[in-house]
Order: structure tokens, then sequence, then C-alpha cells
């Protein structure tokens, strides 16, 4: 099966946002088409995963499906439509032979696949941290209620 070129194009910064900590923002890789988003980090070694992968959704009641059969482990992130955090979680390295293992995803703004020890090194909990993502022309993901992107209230 032939696979997307990574890192795939787009990046972004992601701004991550928690109660008891100050905003910090880190760099991040977009996949924005499905088939990015199919692929996810599939194909790749732990050395080629130095920074996130966020996938962006574009309609909430879809259903996207990413490949997640990864030799190394992989912390992810589901962000609700108001960029709260819902739900970590990790995927363990995967030993198996040729299976293919296909997670889902709908009701997400979207999903950040982060290295081992992200989610901890940042501070991020559910219902408590609030993520958003920025590129160097627009704002991708930002809540509609936020005046000020820097200010999460």
């Amino acid at each position: 099966m032939s696979h997307l070129h990574f890192p795939f194009q787009e990046s972004a910064l992601m701004l991550i946002n928690n109660e008891k900590q100050h905003s910090k923002l880190v760099e991040v890789e977009i996949a924005r088409s499905r088939i990015e988003i199919y692929q996810g980090l599939q194909y790749r070694q732990e050395q080629d995963f130095q920074k996130p992968l966020v996938a962006i959704y574009n309609d909430e009641h879809e259903e996207y499906e990413t490949l997640s059969r990864y030799n190394f482990d992989v912390e992810f992130i589901a962000v609700r439509l108001n960029f709260l955090v819902q739900q970590v979680k990790t995927i363990s390295a995967y030993s198996g032979l040729n299976e293919s293992y296909r997670q889902k995803f709908s009701c997400f703004s979207c999903v950040v696949m982060a290295p081992s020890g992200f989610i901890r090194n940042y501070g991020i909990q559910p219902d408590l941290s609030r993520i958003m993502i920025f590129s160097r022309e627009e704002v991708i993901l930002q809540p509609r209620f936020i005046t000020d992107p820097f200010r999460m209230n």
C-alpha cells in the first residue's frame, strides 16, 4: 500500500491552557484531509514523530477513522467543539505482525496525537485543559465565544 510523505505540509501552533498553569505554545503538524487523518502516524518511526500531529475534523457529526498501529507509544488528546479536552489516552506500542488497528473518532473538533510523556509534561487534563490551533494565516480552531484567544475563561 502506498502512503503520503511525511511530515505533512501544513504546520501550526497549538495553545495549551490549563487552569493552574501558564498557557504554552507548541509547534504541531496538521492532518486536515481524510487521507492524512486516515494515515495519521502510520508508516513512521519514533524518530519521525518529534512534534504532535493534530487531526482537524471538518464536521463533528461525521466519523473519522485513523490507522493506529505503531511501534512506539502514542498519546491521544480528544478535544471538544468548545476546545475543552474531553479525553486522554495512550496507545501502547504494537507488537503484532500484520494486523491493522483502526480507531474511529466523532463528536470532536480535533484529536492530538502526541509523543509519549506529552500529556504529563504539559499538564493536560480532561475537563480542565483547553486547546486551540493557530496557523500563521488564521486561527484554525477557535471557540466562537472567545474574544481574546490568549484568555480562555
